[in-house]
């Protein structure tokens, strides 16, 4: 799948040109990005689109010379998944491994889901 990069967020587009998935990287300090929300349109849900739109944000941040901090349920998830990125990590982010698995239940089946999963929506 492409995606289009755009200061502060990475999506795609369906051919009629709906909004299917998107990430959120917002600037929160210099040198750091904030992934804060991403969403996958049901119709690609369980298609592993969410965890490309990470790679794709980690890759964008390794090129811009970013630090990330995880503030969506799903970024967060994601990082303690995927250990050989956790050096992108900001101080202020949680540390790969620090979470236990219990904290991460609950997102991580909303992740699995593909559910739209930004903070402000979960509660």
């Amino acid at each position: 799948m492409e995606f289009t990069t755009e200061p502060n967020r990475i999506y795609h587009r369906g051919d009629d040109g709906q909004l299917l998935a998107e990430i959120s990287l917002p600037a929160v300090d210099a040198g750091m990005i904030a992934i804060t929300h991403t969403f996958v349109d049901e119709s690609l849900r369980g298609q592993g689109v969410a965890g490309q739109l990470m790679e794709a944000a980690t890759k964008q941040a390794r090129v811009d010379g970013m630090r990330v901090k995880p503030v969506c349920s799903y970024a967060v998830a994601w990082f303690e998944k995927h250990p050989e990125e956790c050096d992108l990590l900001c101080e202020e982010a949680v540390d790969c491994g620090e979470n236990s698995a219990s904290d991460l239940d609950a997102t991580s089946d909303q992740a699995a889901d593909g559910a739209q999963t930004s903070d402000k929506e979960r509660y």
